[in-house]
């Protein structure tokens, strides 16, 4: 049974913030242990001492202990940040690679075709469509494009660019003089997938967090 990306995020998620949670609750537990223990001694001190003295240091105390604890909660929120935009860039990589991989299958030849025909439709009215392609898929594909742009574009001028590496595949078709530009490159659908892990991320924090507070 194949494992999903969508998987994936859930389970490094899971365990993920099991740590992170398990490192709160030590830092908060620690932190509680230890202004306790100055809260006592501070009544040991000063028992002596009028009730209003006494007061002030217990509710200075407090008031520290408050403060430090929101400063280890904020310290893990960063560092809970951190480490999911982590897992998003190795997401990402991870599908870059897994598309560059796709370049020699009839899949992403079919998938060519198609997105040159999409763009194609879009910037039908145009005079010529300037196609921008990886030396991989020109090298490859040529022929077939050639042909298959010809037919679509009826007579209409068009013509093909070698474009960087970096587009791993698909095409950014644009019009002559760069008025409309349409990226359909790989490497552009997979940066856009940046905010869905995100969201699936941060729904993921939130459902455990409504969680945890319903515990306590």
């Amino acid at each position: 049974m194949s494992t999903t990306i969508e998987d994936k995020i859930a389970l490094f998620t899971k365990v993920l913030l099991e740590r992170i949670e398990h490192e709160f609750e030590e830092k908060r537990q620690r932190l509680i242990e230890e202004y306790e223990r100055e809260e006592k001694e501070l009544k040991e001190e000063f028992q002596q001492k009028r009730k209003a003295a006494l007061d002030e240091a217990v509710k200075q105390a407090t008031l520290k202990k408050s403060q430090m604890e929101s400063k280890a909660a904020s310290e893990c929120r960063l560092m809970l940040i951190k480490k999911r935009q982590e897992f998003i860039d190795r997401i990402v990589e991870k599908a870059k690679e897994r598309a560059r991989e796709s370049l020699e299958t009839e899949a992403y030849s079919d998938f060519l075709e198609k997105v040159l025909e999409q763009v194609t439709e879009q910037l039908a009215e145009e005079d010529e469509i300037v196609y921008v392609l990886t030396r991989h898929d020109i090298s490859k594909f040529r022929a077939k494009i050639t042909e298959r742009l010809t037919r679509l574009r009826q007579g209409k001028a068009f013509r093909l660019e070698e474009g960087s590496d970096e587009m791993i595949g698909g095409v950014f078709a644009k019009t002559k003089e760069d008025h409309i530009q349409i990226d359909c490159t790989l490497a552009s659908g997979i940066e856009d997938s940046r905010q869905l892990i995100g969201q699936l991320l941060a729904e993921k924090l939130y459902r455990e967090e409504e969680t945890d507070g319903e515990i306590r």
